[in-house]
């Protein structure tokens, strides 16, 4: 089971609410629901909130927001969005001083002055390198958040603190951070050709394929699947082996059962989740037979074709995208010549 704030294609969303902790174990207080803009909720369990420390004090206070979080290693892309609050009327004074944007003990945005207190929603993009400080599985995200003394107010009872009155003696900040998930699958066969011609009445084909994801991010469940089409033959998988087998990510193998005359052989073998820049194998083998009604002087042939994909059957739009979906499969053709077959590119 992946977290809430992940949709079906890996992609992930976290926004500030009483989900974030403070120093000491306390919560963040959600003081009013405000969207920072620029993002998209995907998850009715992950909503947004204008956030602060239970307690806002009259002098300088310094808060620091950390939630750990899963996400599918390093993004595509990833988006931190900003919304504050600090204006105190009648004084149109802003007492935010700083905020910094940490993932994992590194600090990738700085804002303070005019940047911070501009009141307009700030969107900054992670370049590059930024990207890569994220991993798979548990992240530490941290938001610390400076505010100054609050100004001198002319109601001290209203204004001797903040967050308790009305809105315009309020301090609080509203975030989201959102990742977008890519991962480059690729599946090729050890001795690859696009034709391979084979003499006799029976004859077994062995395939091994070689699955990587050369990310950046891990993909979503998905499988490798294998096809041959054997037309009139009887054909069976795993004649001479233990059955089709995988290494890890992937899952148990299924495949075709028994001497079919059907014209399918398939094997599918599944996984959860595939890290970026980790390798699998996968091991089949079919056996085709003439029939005795057919003729021993034909030449049979059987389409084979097999792929890995990123891909939910029970959710339309699933999947973690794939940037290069050229290289997710590859197909040939065999031929099964009969012992009378006289087709020169059948071998003596």
């Amino acid at each position: 089971m992946f977290p809430g704030y992940w949709d079906a294609r890996g992609n992930w969303l976290v926004f500030s609410n009483a989900d974030w902790a403070l120093d000491g174990g306390a919560r963040a207080e959600q003081l009013s629901a405000q969207f920072p803009g620029g993002l998209g909720a995907f998850s009715r369990a992950e909503q947004p909130y204008l956030i602060w420390a239970p307690t806002c004090t009259r002098g300088r206070q310094a808060v620091v927001f950390t939630r750990q979080v899963n996400v599918p290693g390093v993004p595509s892309r990833a988006v931190f969005n900003l919304v504050t609050r600090s204006i105190f009327y009648p004084f149109s004074q802003n007492v935010l001083l700083s905020l910094q944007l940490v993932v994992n003990t590194h600090v990738v945005l700085s804002l303070s002055g005019k940047a911070l207190n501009s009141g307009a929603s700030i969107e900054y993009q992670l370049t590059a390198p930024q990207l890569k400080l994220f991993r798979l599985g548990e992240n530490t995200l941290r938001v610390d958040v400076t505010k100054g003394e609050l100004p001198v107010a002319l109601d001290p009872k209203s204004a001797s603190t903040c967050n308790k009155g009305s809105l315009g003696s309020s301090v609080g900040v509203a975030f989201g951070l959102e990742g977008d998930s890519s991962a480059d699958l690729s599946v090729s066969s050890e001795h690859y050709a696009r034709f391979q011609y084979s003499r006799g009445t029976a004859h077994a084909w062995t395939g091994n394929f070689i699955v990587h994801n050369a990310g950046p991010s891990a993909a979503q469940p998905g499988e490798f699947a294998f096809l041959a089409q054997t037309g009139f033959l009887e054909g069976t998988v795993g004649i001479g082996l233990r059955g089709p087998h995988a290494t890890s990510p992937f899952g148990k193998c299924t495949s075709t059962t028994g001497v079919t005359t059907t014209g399918r052989l398939e094997v599918t073998c599944p996984f959860g989740l595939f890290p970026a820049g980790a390798t699998a194998a996968v091991q089949l083998q079919i056996f085709a037979r003439i029939p005795a009604s057919e003729s021993s002087g034909g030449v049979y042939d059987i389409p084979s074709s097999w792929s890995v994909n990123s891909f939910n059957h029970a959710v339309t739009y699933s999947g973690t995208p794939d940037p290069n979906p050229n290289n997710n499969g590859q197909s040939e053709t065999l031929y099964l010549c009969g012992p009378q077959a006289t087709d020169p590119k059948c071998p003596p």
